[in-house]
């Protein structure tokens, strides 16, 4: 496994696409695929960390664009995202 990369989601853009606050300067490229946790899984005393995928469509200098798949998002806004 590569680095963690760590990022939020800036704006939910429809259903399944997100506007995240990571892009070139933290090292992510089109096409890299990613999974969406929940850090406040502890808190919430919940074993279910993940809360789907995602695949970055597009990619600009501090932020990218990420086209989601099995999603379960549910109020979530923050996400650890590993290569």
């Amino acid at each position: 496994m590569g680095t963690l990369i760590r990022a939020k989601i800036l704006n939910v853009m429809s259903d399944n696409v997100f506007a995240i606050n990571a892009g070139k300067i933290k090292g992510v490229t089109r096409n890299m695929k990613f999974e969406i946790v929940d850090p406040l899984a502890d808190q919430k005393k919940t074993k279910n960390y993940s809360k789907g995928k995602v695949q970055i469509t597009e990619v600009y200098e501090k932020f990218s664009i990420a086209e989601g798949y099995e999603i379960e998002m549910k109020g979530s806004t923050s996400f650890s995202l590993g290569k």
